[in-house]
């Protein structure tokens, strides 16, 4: 046997955190402790010795067999979680936004989804319902902003499905990403209606900097949002909320806790917080260690006062994926009949990757999919090889089209705000507290 290619130690606080970047399991110990643990590793006569100990770390992986065993374990993965037995459905009633915010990458033309587009995704979810079995349907709504017409599209369309879920006995499951300004106490009655619990809703800083990026015609939105969000928690208590907060190098200054301190602690139960680079302000020719000292701060100021704070935005315990646009069984339909693939790409026709005819059925376009479904996207050499990939993933279906198509660099990890190092402790820290929670339950 010998010690995994994915095992990570990382000092914090005069101990060595312990990571397997596989098995996800994580543990400290003092200087004294690890220079055993590491020799123990090492040597196969004390892993003979001591078969209890060896048992343990070949079950959390710290020790293997050999090293394709493991790279053939993570293709496993990825193949049981492209391929398993939810569906995801992502719909964009329209592109058009109430805000104009200056980093959004999409055209907010005045066009929403007609009813002839509107009878094809029935069918598609008919469809989908009926040729096989799905324990899970998951409906997302996207845009634009979506909830511009929640009375129109949002509710009735989700009404249907969560009806033919019943019917077919599947779960169902309904989230949307919204700005958060078009909420009010009435729609939030009729979220529970349509069983709507997740919500990704987005802050850009303190009430100052929100307000001068995200308004209608002048009229600030900040405090209107936060509210939004805290009825939202009181009303739908089973709820639960991602806070993305954009920032840039001068907005992660914002000492967030202080925009955030109105939330109250049960309110915080239900909200995970994610900070998020403004994707524009990323620089190739600076290391931003001010910014990720400003991120870090922020974070473990937030998590010490009752939030849940998301570290997995730029590394995760690898799933078996990156992103729910890498599974097989998705699909995003653009109001205007378009199936997409990636939430993060303007909906340009020319980037679409098929279409939904009038009996429901997607029609792709296999020619611009460049067969990429055709083996894990992180098989390549560069993936392979890199001692960081299970906590990397390696690149998602859209950054893995453009590498196939554009002889591009397959690495995605490039100039980000959080290192492997940080990452490390956090998963550390939130194991232990989630472990402290255990205990006094």
């Amino acid at each position: 046997m010998e010690a995994s290619k994915y095992n990570y130690f990382t000092n914090y606080n005069e101990r060595v955190i312990c990571l397997n970047g596989i098995s996800g399991k994580t543990f400290s110990l003092n200087k004294e402790e690890y220079a055993i643990f590491n020799e123990f590793l090492q040597e196969t006569n004390k892993q003979d010795d001591n078969k209890y100990f060896t048992e343990f770390l070949l079950k959390n992986r710290f020790l293997v067999d050999n090293h394709s065993c493991e790279l053939d374990y993570l293709k496993e993965m990825n193949s049981k979680s492209v391929e398993s037995d939810y569906y995801t459905l992502v719909i964009n009633p329209t592109m058009k936004c109430n805000f104009n915010c200056w980093y959004c990458y999409e055209k907010h033309d005045g066009e929403y989804m007609n009813s002839d587009v509107l009878s094809r995704v029935k069918c598609h979810i008919d469809l989908k319902l009926k040729e096989q079995y799905y324990k899970d349907f998951c409906l997302g709504w996207f845009g634009g902003e979506p909830l511009l017409y929640f009375k129109k599209i949002v509710y009735p369309l989700s009404l249907y499905a969560k009806e033919k879920c019943q019917a077919e006995n599947v779960n169902f499951q309904n989230s949307v990403t919204t700005n958060g300004s078009l909420i009010n106490k009435k729609m939030i009655a009729e979220f529970d209606q349509i069983d709507l619990r997740h919500f990704q809703i987005t802050l850009d800083g303190d009430k100052s900097t929100h307000d001068q990026i995200r308004n209608q015609r002048g009229n600030p939105s900040f405090d209107r949002i936060i509210q939004n969000i805290i009825d939202i928690c009181c009303l739908l208590p089973d709820s639960n909320i991602t806070l993305r907060i954009n920032y840039t190098d001068e907005s992660i200054r914002t000492q967030f806790y202080n925009v955030l301190n109105v939330i109250s602690m049960e309110c915080r139960k239900q909200i995970s917080v994610q900070f998020q680079r403004v994707w524009q302000t990323y620089s190739i020719n600076k290391d931003n260690e001010e910014a990720k000292k400003f991120l870090k701060d922020n974070e473990d100021t937030l998590r010490k006062n009752g939030f849940s704070v998301s570290h997995n935005h730029n590394y995760s315990i690898f799933k078996g994926h990156v992103c729910y646009a890498d599974r097989k069984n998705y699909a995003n339909i653009n109001y205007d009949g378009n199936v997409f693939r990636c939430t993060a790409r303007d909906y340009s026709p020319n980037n679409s990757f098929g279409y939904l005819n009038e009996k429901g059925e997607i029609i792709w376009k296999e020619d611009k999919l460049h067969n990429i479904d055709a083996k894990p996207y992180f098989d390549n050499v560069k993936c392979l090889e890199c001692k960081y990939l299970p906590l990397c993933g390696g690149p998602c279906f859209q950054k893995a089209l453009s590498a196939i198509k554009n002889s591009e660099d397959f690495c995605v990890k490039n100039n980000l705000d959080t290192d492997v190092e940080t990452f490390i402790i956090q998963h550390y820290l939130s194991v232990k507290e989630y472990n402290k929670s255990l205990i006094a339950t």
